[in-house]
Protein backbone atom coordinates (compact mmCIF):
# COMPACT_ATOMS: atom_id res chain seq x y z
CA UNK A 1 0.00 0.00 0.00
CA UNK A 2 1.02 3.71 -0.93
CA UNK A 3 0.81 6.34 2.25
CA UNK A 4 0.58 10.04 1.09
CA UNK A 5 1.52 11.20 5.02
CA UNK A 6 0.35 15.08 5.45
CA UNK A 7 1.00 16.79 8.61
CA UNK A 8 -1.91 19.40 8.97
CA UNK A 9 -1.54 23.09 7.94
CA UNK A 10 0.20 25.95 10.47
CA UNK A 11 -2.43 27.10 13.18
CA UNK A 12 -1.98 30.37 15.31
CA UNK A 13 -0.11 27.68 17.97
CA UNK A 14 1.95 26.44 15.78
CA UNK A 15 3.42 30.10 14.94
CA UNK A 16 3.59 30.44 18.41
CA UNK A 17 5.39 27.11 19.63
CA UNK A 18 2.55 26.23 21.53
CA UNK A 19 1.61 22.45 22.62
CA UNK A 20 -1.45 21.48 21.09
CA UNK A 21 -2.23 17.84 21.74
CA UNK A 22 -5.85 17.03 21.75
CA UNK A 23 -6.70 20.79 21.50
CA UNK A 24 -8.84 21.76 19.18
CA UNK A 25 -7.08 24.35 17.24
CA UNK A 26 -8.32 25.53 13.52
CA UNK A 27 -6.18 26.57 10.75
CA UNK A 28 -4.34 29.78 10.16
CA UNK A 29 -4.44 31.46 6.89
CA UNK A 30 -1.50 29.74 6.21
CA UNK A 31 -2.23 26.64 7.12
CA UNK A 32 -5.29 27.01 4.58
CA UNK A 33 -2.34 27.84 1.69
CA UNK A 34 -0.16 25.20 2.72
CA UNK A 35 -3.58 23.03 2.07
CA UNK A 36 -4.32 24.33 -0.79
CA UNK A 37 -0.85 23.96 -2.16
CA UNK A 38 -1.34 20.14 -1.46
CA UNK A 39 -4.44 19.34 -3.37
CA UNK A 40 -2.78 20.77 -6.27
CA UNK A 41 0.02 19.03 -5.76
CA UNK A 42 -1.94 15.69 -5.06
CA UNK A 43 -4.78 16.25 -7.59
CA UNK A 44 -3.57 13.97 -10.31
CA UNK A 45 -2.77 11.02 -7.89
CA UNK A 46 -5.46 8.14 -7.76
CA UNK A 47 -6.41 7.47 -4.42
CA UNK A 48 -9.05 5.08 -2.38
CA UNK A 49 -9.28 6.92 0.71
CA UNK A 50 -8.84 9.95 2.80
CA UNK A 51 -8.51 9.36 6.32
CA UNK A 52 -7.78 12.07 8.90
CA UNK A 53 -7.42 12.67 12.84
CA UNK A 54 -10.65 14.07 13.81
CA UNK A 55 -9.23 17.19 15.12
CA UNK A 56 -10.02 20.05 13.22
CA UNK A 57 -7.14 21.42 11.81
CA UNK A 58 -6.53 18.19 10.29
CA UNK A 59 -10.14 17.79 9.00
CA UNK A 60 -9.77 20.86 7.43
CA UNK A 61 -6.53 20.65 5.91
CA UNK A 62 -8.19 17.06 4.38
CA UNK A 63 -11.24 18.74 3.09
CA UNK A 64 -9.30 21.36 1.31
CA UNK A 65 -7.02 18.29 -0.72
CA UNK A 66 -10.22 16.26 -1.09
CA UNK A 67 -11.70 18.97 -2.97
CA UNK A 68 -8.72 18.88 -5.93
CA UNK A 69 -9.14 15.05 -5.93
CA UNK A 70 -11.00 13.06 -8.91
CA UNK A 71 -13.97 11.23 -7.18
CA UNK A 72 -13.75 12.68 -4.81
CA UNK A 73 -12.75 9.42 -2.42
CA UNK A 74 -14.27 9.36 0.69
CA UNK A 75 -13.22 11.15 3.79
CA UNK A 76 -12.63 8.93 7.03
CA UNK A 77 -12.05 10.62 10.17
CA UNK A 78 -10.81 8.41 12.89
CA UNK A 79 -9.75 9.32 16.62
CA UNK A 80 -6.87 7.15 16.42
CA UNK A 81 -5.16 9.60 14.16
CA UNK A 82 -5.02 12.54 16.77
CA UNK A 83 -2.13 14.05 18.10
CA UNK A 84 0.01 13.11 20.92
CA UNK A 85 -2.01 14.31 24.21
CA UNK A 86 -0.09 16.46 26.48
CA UNK A 87 -2.42 16.84 29.06
CA UNK A 88 -1.52 20.37 31.42
CA UNK A 89 1.05 21.40 28.87
CA UNK A 90 -1.27 21.79 26.03
CA UNK A 91 -1.38 25.60 25.13
CA UNK A 92 2.23 26.24 26.53
CA UNK A 93 5.19 26.99 24.39
CA UNK A 94 8.52 24.85 25.68
CA UNK A 95 9.94 28.10 27.39
CA UNK A 96 6.94 28.42 29.82
CA UNK A 97 6.49 24.54 30.57
CA UNK A 98 10.90 24.84 30.86
CA UNK A 99 10.09 27.88 33.09
CA UNK A 100 7.17 26.34 35.38
CA UNK A 101 8.25 22.76 35.72
CA UNK A 102 11.89 22.23 35.04
CA UNK A 103 11.96 19.61 36.73
CA UNK A 104 9.00 17.75 34.36
CA UNK A 105 10.44 19.19 31.37
CA UNK A 106 13.55 17.51 31.57
CA UNK A 107 11.68 13.98 32.32
CA UNK A 108 9.59 14.54 29.84
CA UNK A 109 12.50 14.58 27.21
CA UNK A 110 13.77 11.27 28.55
CA UNK A 111 10.39 9.88 27.71
CA UNK A 112 8.27 10.51 30.99
CA UNK A 113 4.84 11.32 29.83
CA UNK A 114 2.77 14.32 30.84
CA UNK A 115 0.02 14.50 34.18
CA UNK A 116 -3.29 13.84 31.69
CA UNK A 117 -1.36 13.19 28.93
CA UNK A 118 -0.35 10.08 27.26
CA UNK A 119 3.20 7.74 26.77
CA UNK A 120 4.42 6.67 24.65
CA UNK A 121 2.80 3.14 25.09
CA UNK A 122 -0.07 4.73 24.71
CA UNK A 123 0.13 6.15 20.94
CA UNK A 124 2.20 3.06 19.87
CA UNK A 125 -0.77 1.26 21.05
CA UNK A 126 -4.10 2.96 19.01
CA UNK A 127 -1.68 3.32 16.53
CA UNK A 128 -1.27 -0.05 15.66
CA UNK A 129 -4.66 -1.09 15.96
CA UNK A 130 -5.16 1.60 13.21
CA UNK A 131 -2.51 0.11 11.12
CA UNK A 132 -3.81 -2.98 11.55
CA UNK A 133 -7.41 -1.18 10.11
CA UNK A 134 -5.53 0.10 7.17
CA UNK A 135 -3.39 -2.60 5.93
CA UNK A 136 -6.56 -5.15 6.21
CA UNK A 137 -7.89 -2.79 3.54
CA UNK A 138 -7.61 -4.35 -0.02
CA UNK A 139 -6.70 -0.41 -1.61
CA UNK A 140 -3.66 0.33 -3.55
CA UNK A 141 -2.97 4.12 -2.32
CA UNK A 142 -4.20 5.98 0.83
CA UNK A 143 -4.22 9.90 2.12
CA UNK A 144 -3.55 10.53 6.09
CA UNK A 145 -3.44 13.49 7.32
CA UNK A 146 -2.14 13.66 10.92
CA UNK A 147 -0.08 15.87 12.80
CA UNK A 148 3.77 15.66 13.76
CA UNK A 149 4.64 13.61 16.74
CA UNK A 150 1.97 10.90 15.47
CA UNK A 151 3.45 10.90 11.79
CA UNK A 152 7.00 10.33 13.17
CA UNK A 153 6.17 7.55 15.53
CA UNK A 154 3.86 5.72 13.00
CA UNK A 155 6.99 5.85 10.55
CA UNK A 156 8.95 4.56 13.15
CA UNK A 157 6.69 1.56 13.77
CA UNK A 158 5.97 0.88 10.52
CA UNK A 159 9.99 0.90 9.61
CA UNK A 160 10.57 -1.75 12.79
CA UNK A 161 12.24 1.25 14.35
CA UNK A 162 12.14 1.71 18.19
CA UNK A 163 10.25 4.85 18.99
CA UNK A 164 13.11 6.17 20.41
CA UNK A 165 14.23 6.84 16.29
CA UNK A 166 11.12 9.41 16.05
CA UNK A 167 12.95 12.65 17.29
CA UNK A 168 15.21 11.91 14.21
CA UNK A 169 12.57 12.71 11.55
CA UNK A 170 11.63 16.36 10.72
CA UNK A 171 7.79 16.77 9.79
CA UNK A 172 7.04 19.97 9.23
CA UNK A 173 3.33 21.93 8.82
CA UNK A 174 2.01 21.41 5.47
CA UNK A 175 4.32 18.76 4.61
CA UNK A 176 3.91 15.95 1.88
CA UNK A 177 5.47 12.47 2.35
CA UNK A 178 4.90 9.12 0.80
CA UNK A 179 5.96 5.71 2.44
CA UNK A 180 5.04 1.97 0.53
CA UNK A 181 4.54 -0.95 3.34
CA UNK A 182 2.52 -3.85 3.31
CA UNK A 183 2.04 -3.37 6.44
CA UNK A 184 4.09 -2.64 10.12
CA UNK A 185 7.78 -3.86 10.31
CA UNK A 186 7.62 -4.16 7.03
CA UNK A 187 11.27 -5.08 5.79
CA UNK A 188 10.56 -4.42 2.48
CA UNK A 189 8.83 -0.87 3.47
CA UNK A 190 10.34 2.17 1.88
CA UNK A 191 10.17 5.89 2.05
CA UNK A 192 10.07 7.88 -1.49
CA UNK A 193 9.51 10.85 -0.12
CA UNK A 194 9.48 12.74 2.83
CA UNK A 195 8.69 16.42 4.16
CA UNK A 196 8.30 18.13 1.25
CA UNK A 197 6.52 21.26 1.86
CA UNK A 198 5.45 23.89 -0.70
CA UNK A 199 8.17 26.10 0.60
CA UNK A 200 11.28 23.24 0.06
CA UNK A 201 9.08 22.23 -3.46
Amino acid sequence: MTLYLVRHGTTSWNEEGRFQGWSDVPLNGTGRQQSHWLGQRLQSVPLDAVYASDLQRAVETAAIIRDYLAGPPPLITDERLRESRFGQWEGLTSQEIARRFPLEWEKHRQGWHVPGGESLAEVEARLRRFSEDLFAQPWKAVLVVAHGALIRSWLTIILGMDLSFRRHFAVENGSLSKVKAKGLADPHARVIRWNETAAGK
